[in-house]
């Protein structure tokens, strides 16, 4: 575990985030700043602004600084592109410029997604270097900050990296209505007895469960001296397809409530993206080499451990 480490944490409020920071409070100096006053007391840094974020960084010796902040509306941000590059891009200007003006030794470890690469039909680990071409505004914005990043670190010297991160689902609070699929899947089937599967339901994904990731990002920053590469894969490596979700969703169920939920099948909606249909496995090889780390817990446990935990909140 990570201790005595003075932390700064954007995005403290969304699902990986606030996770985060429940992890390590209790034995860092974690620093939350906000974009919007809620309280007296808080750090508002309304507006991203650079001169408030710089005079945060010069101000406090930081061992690290992670950004979890972004605007995750892949829909929203085709349409309108200069809010989302204003959400998911100038944070990180911000933070990069900062940690050069005052020759900060922080380590910054900055948030990707496994999308950035495009639409992909593998249904093995996907390559290291594979080389994909976002085709939504988010991803492509996604994948500039990954590059800016990489840019500065050849020029400045920089210590960070970028960790992709595919499908993470788990028991947390969420800022978007647009995100955790996983999540409602295993809830309406909880609570309406229903899973909605669009197409033959065989598309693969690499499915992660919350407490890995976490841990995978304190694996990181213990590590993080060791981390030259531009991006790490935090992912399981191991591909299952909605189908397999399905059943052991269903096999999950019944051994806790003694009820399964019926399984319906539908046409793809006219408002999906190609994204929607993608099969993906990430390769964490490289990681797990680095760090490591590797992930605790199966889809099958992750699956029980929800929604043993769900039925305890709500009794």
């Amino acid at each position: 575990m990570i201790r005595n480490k003075k932390i700064l944490v954007f995005g403290s409020r969304g699902f990986i985030g606030s996770k985060f920071c429940e992890k390590i409070s209790s034995n860092n100096i974690v620093i939350k700043p906000i974009f919007k006053k809620l309280k007296s007391n808080s750090i508002n840094l309304g507006n991203f602004n650079s001169k408030k974020i710089n005079h945060l960084i010069k101000k406090n010796n930081f061992d690290y600084i992670l950004n979890f902040h972004a605007h995750t509306d892949v829909r929203y941000s085709n349409f309108n592109p200069r809010y989302d590059f204003f959400h998911n891009c100038s944070l990180t200007h911000s933070i990069i410029n900062a940690l050069i003006k005052n020759k900060s030794k922080a380590f910054f470890l900055n948030f990707g997604t496994v999308t950035q690469l495009g639409y992909t039909h593998i249904k093995n680990k996907i390559n290291q270097n594979y080389k994909g071409k976002p085709i939504t505004i988010f991803d492509l914005h996604k994948q500039y900050n990954e590059d800016y990043i990489s840019i500065h670190k050849k020029l400045f010297n920089l210590n960070a990296t970028t960790l992709r991160l595919s499908n993470v689902y788990g028991i947390g609070h969420t800022c978007s209505k647009n995100r955790g699929i996983i999540n409602k899947i295993i809830d309406r089937a909880i609570s309406e007895k229903k899973i909605t599967l669009y197409g033959d339901g065989n598309y693969v994904r690499d499915f992660i469960y919350l407490e890995d990731v976490i841990m995978g990002i304190i694996y990181a920053l213990k590590n993080c001296n060791k981390l030259h590469k531009d991006y790490y894969y935090l992912t399981t490596g191991i591909g299952k397809s909605f189908n397999d979700l399905e059943k052991i969703i269903n096999s999950e169920l019944y051994k806790i409530y003694k009820f399964t939920a019926k399984v319906k099948y539908k046409k793809w909606p006219k408002t999906f993206i190609i994204l929607d249909k993608r099969s993906f496995v990430g390769n964490s090889f490289l990681f797990k080499k680095v760090t490591g780390w590797k992930p605790k817990y199966s889809l099958r446990s992750a699956i029980r451990h929800y929604i043993h935990n769900k039925k305890i909140t709500n009794k």
